[in-house]
Formats: structure tokens, sequence, C-alpha cells
């Protein structure tokens, strides 16, 4: 049975039918905002296709998968559709529309064609369902809880234009709108490829103008085009950063730290010793002891970047198992465990004290180092340097069997976890998902940031999210791996593509090279509230790592390199 299609003026009231992209444009145009004609292929043919392949996912591979469902649509009978394609003429713009695009963290999730011919309609509906089981959606889904199945796509249909101009425009609470935009398609510049070009003051006054109607008194971000010199509303969002439940709250700010201690000596070697090991387990085991043991000219920091520099922790071998020696990975960590309690109490001059009372004196200093109160370290005993070296190897060497039994994608994704959790890893690796910890501890954040702008070198970009954030940097490539970001980290790119937005549910911050604010990623890192710089130009992170301050709402960046 041929889906029943919904023409775009009666799409409005069809939210789950017709998908939020094509009923806001249904609403629009019933409004008698500029937007072109068209109608929606409903996604429920879509939604059972993906249903009854998405498990196949696991076996044969996402591509498999959606290869699969393209074979299986060819069942379902599209002949009304490609009828009525014809009426809108000989070429078109097919788009997906689910009802996850509602919130722009999905921003780029999703395919569209262009320049279709009608009798090609049909693979290009296919081709958008089969979107739902790409990697792009499939990680989003993971990330959110979303079943495949729900995102799948209604598909709207339109004509094809030739844009004089296109791109996005953004209404900000106070009414004011910033425009940006290319000359002729708008695809460079949403895939950050572009960073935008000086269009005709005319065409961005009509753009504002329309983005203020379509925006009806909030704020939100619309994508237009100029087709003979006049803005046509492609589509219209809410602005995800309006709304208490959307996305995370970003870190605190330096300031909240005395300024005496952002400029002491020894604040940037406590910043990356709480940037590597800050965290449920650091906090517990590592920090109380290891803060009162720094070197005074920062020597022997072979534990600064962890896996960035192929490093294995300040002593012991690759393969060791820590404390104890053995190949038992669970009760190699015990024994870690013990002996790095013991180097707390030991460091805290509470040796033989009952265990709840050494874990409330290192709770106290953490306290008060994370605050700013530095002097505080003076009252940390040293402890031997081949203790410190056997626990920090036990610990890395428990990071790398999880990794080696796909527990973890990388090691330094341990110190995100506590005693507990990283146990339930290693009695059952096969059912422990990806951790989706933001940050490590936000308690650091306010001493890592005020190390990294008094410390780091300045680089000036362009604002894109707003908020501001500090991490280790970690540079990612197009098609990396995007597993391998630690929560916490600050994400670098060459440009802000959005294949990378999956690892925003994780990253602290993030920072584009190159491209411009209207980049989907950038929607994304928006509506999770992950602040955001563009075009910095190159950023020089270092082989043994560096940390990066982020402030996405006065478009720096600052490095501190090793």
């Amino acid at each position: 049975m041929p889906p029943d299609l919904v023409d775009l003026d009666a799409a409005g009231a069809l939210g789950s039918t017709v998908g939020a992209k094509a009923a806001a444009l249904g609403r629009a145009r019933r409004r008698g905002l500029p937007v072109l004609p068209g109608f929606v292929v409903p996604a429920d043919e879509g939604r059972g296709l993906v249903a009854s392949l998405v498990a196949s996912v696991r076996t044969a591979g996402p591509h498999a998968a959606a290869l699969a469902l393209m074979e299986a649509a060819r069942a379902i009978d599209l002949g009304p559709a490609v009828r009525a394609a014809g009426r809108l003429g000989p070429r078109l713009a097919v788009r997906s529309s689910s009802v996850a695009e509602d919130d722009p963290a999905w921003a780029g999730a999703f395919t569209s064609f262009l320049d279709v011919q009608p009798d090609e309609l049909p693979t290009a509906v296919a081709g958008c369902w089969a979107a739902a089981l790409t990697p792009a959606v499939l990680e989003r889904c993971a990330r959110t809880g979303a079943r495949p199945a729900d995102v799948c796509p209604a598909v709207l249909v339109q004509p094809m234009v030739e844009p004089q101009a296109g791109g996005i425009a953004r209404v900000g609470a106070d009414a004011d709108v910033h425009v940006v935009g290319v000359r002729g398609s708008p695809a460079p510049l949403l895939a950050g490829w572009s960073t935008g070009d000086a269009l005709p003051p005319a065409w961005v006054r009509a753009v504002a103008d329309l983005a203020r109607r379509a925006g009806e008194g909030v704020p939100v971000t619309v994508e237009w085009a100029i087709v003979d010199d006049a803005p046509v509303l492609l589509q219209v969002r809410r602005d995800g950063m309006e709304g208490p439940d959307r996305g995370q709250p970003h870190a605190p700010v330096a300031a909240a730290l005395p300024e005496g201690a952002a400029a002491s000596a020894v604040t940037p070697r406590v910043a990356r010793a709480v940037a590597r090991f800050g965290g449920p387990l650091g906090d517990e085991l590592v920090l109380p002891w290891l803060l009162g043991c720094l070197p005074e000219d920062g020597a022997g920091e072979t534990w600064g970047a962890g896996e960035r520099a192929g490093s294995r922790g300040p002593g012991g071998p690759a393969g060791s198992a820590g404390p104890g020696g053995g190949g038992d990975l669970l009760g190699s960590f015990d024994r870690t465990v013990e002996a790095a309690r013991s180097l707390v109490a030991e460091a805290m001059g509470t040796a033989g004290a009952p265990a709840a009372d050494v874990a409330a004196a290192a709770a106290r200093l953490t306290g008060r180092v994370a605050a700013g109160d530095l002097d505080v370290l003076g009252r940390v005993r040293r402890v031997p340097l081949a203790e410190q070296a056997r626990v920090l190897e036990g610990i890395d060497a428990c990071g790398r069997g999880l990794r080696e039994a796909g527990a973890l994608a990388h090691g330094e994704q341990l110190w995100a976890l506590s005693v507990e959790e990283v146990r339930s890893r290693l009695v059952r690796p096969e059912a422990a998902g990806w951790h989706a910890h933001r940050f490590r501890s936000l308690r650091w954040q306010p001493l890592v940031q005020a190390s990294v702008g008094r410390w780091g070198r300045a680089v000036r970009g362009e604002a894109a999210a707003p908020g501001r954030a500090a991490g280790w940097g970690r540079r990612l490539a197009s098609g990396a791996d995007l597993r391998q970001v630690v929560p916490g980290d600050v994400v670098v790119l060459e440009r802000p593509f959005p294949q990378a937005a999956p690892a925003l549910w994780v990253a602290s911050a993030v920072v584009a090279e190159s491209g411009s604010p209207a980049a989907h990623l950038v929607d994304v890192a928006r509506a999770r509230r992950v602040p955001a710089v563009v075009g910095t130009g190159p950023l020089a992170l270092g082989g043994a790592g560096s940390l990066v301050l982020v402030d996405g709402d006065g478009g720096d960046v600052h490095v501190l390199g090793p």
C-alpha cells in the first residue's frame, strides 16, 4: 500500500508524522512566510523498515543495514509521490524531516538529496530513511537514548532552486539577528568549509526581517536562501540554548579562584596534575599524595598527557599488572587500590587511623586546593617515588586492560570512573557501556581555567557557542574514532565538520581552526552548551599534550604546553 502524502500546507499540525522540519515550514507557510511549496512522504513506512533491520547493525554493520533498507524499500509503492513530484518541476530537493530535528543537537545528522529528477524520487526517499542506520545517527541515538526507528525521518519534497546565496540567521533573546551567508548554495557553510561571504546589505536586512517574523518573538535559528533577490525560508527551529532542560550547564569560570592562586608559579604544575587525574578515581586515590610531591621545576611529568604522548606512567614496564603482579586484573586492581589508600594515609599523616578519617582528611585537602588554597600542599607528607610509580602504573595497566577487553575506548577514560565503576567493568567488561560523564570533575575547572588563562599562549578566534571550559586538547581528524575522546577533553578540529558532533556529548569545549559559527557542528555545541570558538588558525598542541582554555563568549583560546 502506498504511503499517504501530506501537502506542506497541512503539515503544521502533524509533527510526529511529518517531522519537525516539515511541520515548522508548514506552519510558516500557512502564516504567509516565503516557503517553497511541497509535500511530505510520512515516516511510518521508513520506521517499519528501520525497526526490522536495526538488529542487523551489530552483525553486518551500519552500512550493510542501510543498503538492505534501500533494497527493501523497492517494495513500497511510491508511484503517487513520483506523480506529485512531477507537478513540482523537473528538479527536486528531497530532504529528511525527523522528529528529532527540533533539537539542534541533531543538526547535520540526517541526509538530503538535491537536483533529484521525479523518477529518481523512490531512491532518494529510501536514502533518507536509510540515514537512520548510519553511524552519525546511531551515535546520537546511543547518546540520547532514542531508538533509530523513532527518529527515522519523514521526507520533504520541494522544487529545486538555484539560490543566489544562502546561510543561517540566529535571532537572540533581545531580537538582535546575526546573519551569516555565502553566495550560491549554503552547503559549504553548514558543513564547516566556508567562513561566509560579504553579501549585499539589502539581502542581509531582508533575511533579518524574515528571521524575526519566523521566530514570533522567541530566539530561533533559521536557514535561508536568496531566490530572485528575495529570501526564502528553508528551515526554522527554536534555539536550543533557551530553556532549562536543554543540554548541560557549562563549567564554572576561572574568576571563582582568588587572584593570588592564579598567579602562583606552582599553579601550572597543579593544573596539569588535576587535569590528568582529577575525577572520582584520582580524587580518592592519587591527588591527595601526588599534589604534595610535584617537582619544583615540573621535570619528570611523564604522566602529563597520558596516552596522548604514548606514556605508560612514570614507572614500571608497559605490561606490568601493578602491585602484586600476575595476570588477574581484578585482583591487581584491588591491590593497587589498597596500596593507593596506604599512600593517602601516609601523605595525610593519618596512618593507622580509620579509613573514614583518612578519606575525610583527603577530601578536605583536595577541596581546599580546588578553591585555590595551594599553601595547604605544604602540609602534605612526601611518599616514596617508587610507590607512586607502582600505583600509577597499576591503575594505567587496568585502563589498558579494559580498553583491550572493549569496556573502554581509551585507557584514560578510566579516570572518569569511581572505584566501584572500575570493578564492575573488570567483572563484566562485555556489559559495560561507554560512560557519558561530560567532565571528569567540575570541581577542578576553576583551577585549570585560571592556570591556562594566566600562563597559556593566547590565540584569537571567533566566538561561536557561549561558555568557558578547559581540558586536554585532543585533535580529531575527519573520520577519526570519536570514542577516543576522553570526558573533559577540548576537541580541536581543522574545520567544524558535522561528523564530529557525537564527541560533544563528552567534550568540555570545541575549537575549529577554520569555518564559521554558522556550521551545523556549532548548532550541536550550542544545544549541548559546549563552549566553541572557530577560526583560530592552526593550534600547536605539542606531542606531550597541552591544556586548552576556550572562551566561547569572547572568542579567545589559551594553550598551555608542558
